[in-house]
This record gives structure tokens, sequence and C-alpha cells, in this order.
């Protein structure tokens, strides 16, 4: 019993179909779930060790703000985590050569 040879070609064993849904960032009320649901939480504990249940109010600017920075940028929240340990150290005169210099857009070069 001999091995016949595919007729399909290397690219359409290669393909395979994938869900929009898998690749896009799970999103509450717009804003990324991860910082929602914290922000959510931390308000509510609040208002309930306060017993101030005005304070749920508080939640939806944070939410606003949230929201904003999601539709600019669905990244953002998943980069500043990567990247929060990664600091410049700020010393009074200039090395030549950053030991841990910030990524581009984290303030990299500029001023305190």
């Amino acid at each position: 019993m001999a091995l016949m040879p595919s007729t399909e070609s290397a690219d359409d064993t290669l393909r395979a179909q994938v869900r929009k849904s898998l690749l896009e960032h799970k999103l509450v009320a717009g804003a990324d779930r991860r910082p929602a649901v914290v922000v959510l939480v931390l308000v509510f504990l609040f208002a309930a060790v306060l017993h101030s249940y005005w304070l749920l109010l508080a939640y939806v600017p944070i939410h606003l703000v949230l929201w904003l920075a999601t539709r600019r940028d669905p990244d953002r929240c998943d980069i500043y985590l990567k990247y929060r340990h990664q600091r410049d150290y700020y010393e009074p005169r200039a090395h030549p050569v950053p030991r841990n210099p910030r990524p581009e857009g984290f303030g990299r070069g500029r001023l305190c």
C-alpha cells in the first residue's frame, strides 16, 4: 500500500479558521475588563466600609477615563503592566548609557 501525494498545496494545509472574538480584548461596557473590575470592587468596598453608598457614583467618571483609554489603544493597560517595573535611574549627572531606559512613549528622554 503506497502513500499517494496530497493534491493540496502547502498554503491550503496551513489555513485555519480563527474567530474574531478570540483575538479581541475582553471589555466591560467598552473598558478593559481587568482595571474596570478592580476599580468597581475598590469603589464598592470603600462605599460598604464607609456606609456611604453615594460613593458608588465615583465609578462613573473613572470608568469613562478607562473607556477613553481603551478606545484609543486597547493594549494600553497590558503595555503599562508589562513595563511598570522598568524605570530610569534619575541622577543629577548624566551617564553615557542608561542602564534600563523606558520604552518609547513612556517618557524616554524626557526630564522629570
